[in-house]
């Protein structure tokens, strides 16, 4: 019986004759001709790419010959062949590396190995697509494959059929790109073949760039203090540097945090999953003194070095203001975006104070939370409808305060999951968010997070997403836990 991703049944395979050939099985099933080894349990099927006529069998159309030829019926004839015969491709693949795309941008041959020692990249060319391919053309869609960027990936990657890795937001360093393939028999090339590369650092270190980098961010924060008026501006030169050094040493980092922040009474996980084109999510946490967390989750507008930079200019602008309200923090920003303008870019920005028994939720244009109640395990979206950050003159954004008591759960999303698309370009939709989170409310974070994750790649039916996709998990923890 095959199952979906939630493990509900989605197929039956029938199964209309057996024959026994020593330890082994062949069967007639709806799915084509399968031998199963009685031993190992293992079970291989038989269908069109295998020459087979056709998958319309009979019930109990199956005959052996004393010689021990094997025959199956059915609508298009009938089989016949001697077991003896059958061999698994034994041919071990070449893997290999069939193109390598810098920012979209597909490399030459002169460019890589082995017409050079390794692949040599600055740190802005940090999105990388490999293409790949094992050379057995037996039945070449039944090709498996598997990955890993060493120095980055901690295990292989299993990619099914899929011939393509994408990584993007690379930080410096040296790594090895390893692809293995197999044959349709599974037959593993487990040498495969690898690329050596190194994304440069930026020249951070050295006292020229330093000094002009600090003072591209002295002009982008007296920007932020002329818009915030005369206090600020008064604040004293050597809390502005210690600040300007702060943001610097950020702005080294990526621009998301490499993990969530453990708390004894939360439970956190986060999921983001980057398009081809990189669609401005973001996320961030910012633990508080007195025990409370602020949680920031966004989507700006366009693609790539665009959203980047307002994706940059909210980091950088979330990390100044000395504000402890949600809703507060959003007009602010909006006020300093307005002023600005920057080329008609806008942020949707959504923002969360985790305090001991409550949450306290304001949003600029994004998706509705969700919040999961664990006594009565019904769901409930806090939407709090408004325009994104510096769209319009500053107006107070809308706020709400929640209870979020032990076993309760907090989801934050942007609009990458609700609207990946399936084969038929149908959007996911808000429903089947909350009805899986419903379903799965009583489970960790991490298990919420992968049933919704699942969801998603289970809609899309394996095509990479559209827009980025961005899911945030947060529960407090049961007091019996």
């Amino acid at each position: 019986v095959a199952a979906d991703a939630s493990g509900r049944p989605r197929a039956a395979v029938a199964v209309y004759c057996i024959l026994a050939d020593g330890d082994e099985l062949w069967m007639s099933t709806s799915e084509g001709l399968s031998r199963m080894n009685r031993t190992t349990g293992d079970v291989r099927t038989f269908g069109a790419g295998d020459d087979l006529h056709g998958n319309r069998f009979d019930t109990a159309a199956c005959y052996r010959s004393p010689s021990g030829e094997l025959f199956f019926g059915g609508t298009f004839g009938f089989h016949s062949f001697d077991p003896k015969d059958i061999h698994d491709n034994p041919h071990v693949p070449p893997v290999a590396l069939t193109a390598v795309y810098v920012l979209n941008r597909k490399l030459q041959q002169r460019q890589l190995p082995p017409a050079v020692e390794r692949l040599r990249l600055s740190y802005r060319q940090n999105l990388l697509t490999f293409e790949f391919a094992a050379l057995d053309f037996d039945n070449p869609e039944r090709n498996l494959y598997s990955y890993r960027l060493e120095g980055f990936d901690r295990d292989w990657v299993d990619a099914g059929h899929r011939r393509s890795a994408v990584y993007a937001n690379l930080p410096p360093g040296e790594y090895t790109f390893h692809v293995r393939g197999s044959n349709n028999d599974g037959v593993w090339n487990e040498a495969g073949v690898t690329l050596p590369l190194t994304i440069r650092p930026p020249l951070l270190r050295s006292g020229w760039a330093y000094t002009a980098y600090a003072l591209s961010l002295v002009g982008l924060v007296a920007l932020l203090l002329r818009a915030h008026g005369r206090r600020i501006r008064q604040r004293g030169e050597d809390l502005r540097k210690t600040e300007e050094l702060e943001r610097a040493r950020s702005l080294q980092l990526s621009m998301l945090p490499r993990e969530p922040p453990r708390l004894p009474e939360l439970d956190i996980a986060v999921h983001m999953e980057t398009a081809t084109e990189v669609g401005g999510d973001y996320y961030d946490f910012f633990p508080q003194d007195d025990g409370s967390l602020f949680i920031a989750i966004g989507d700006a507008t366009g693609h790539g070095l665009s959203a980047g930079m307002m994706v940059s200019m909210t980091k950088i602008a979330l990390r100044s203001l000395d504000v402890r309200a949600p809703a507060r923090i959003l007009d602010r920003l909006s006020s300093i975006l307005h002023e600005i303008h920057p080329s008609g870019l806008r942020m949707a920005l959504g923002l969360a104070l985790i305090r001991r028994q409550e949450v306290e939720i304001s949003s600029a244009a994004m998706p509705p939370v969700l919040v999961y109640d664990r006594r009565s395990r019904r769901v409930e979206e806090v939407l709090l409808p408004a325009l994104p950050l510096g769209g319009r003159l500053p107006q107070p954004y809308p706020e709400r305060t929640i209870p979020l008591a032990p076993g309760d759960t907090l989801v934050l999303i942007s609009d990458g999951l609700p609207e990946r698309r399936n084969p038929f370009d149908e959007c996911l939709g808000y429903r089947q968010v909350e009805e899986c989170l419903a379903e799965h409310g009583e489970r960790s974070a991490q298990e919420i997070l992968d049933a919704l994750v699942d969801l998603g790649e289970h809609w899309a039916g394996g095509r990479p997403p559209e827009d980025d996709v961005t899911v945030l998990v947060v529960q407090r923890r049961p007091e019996d836990a």
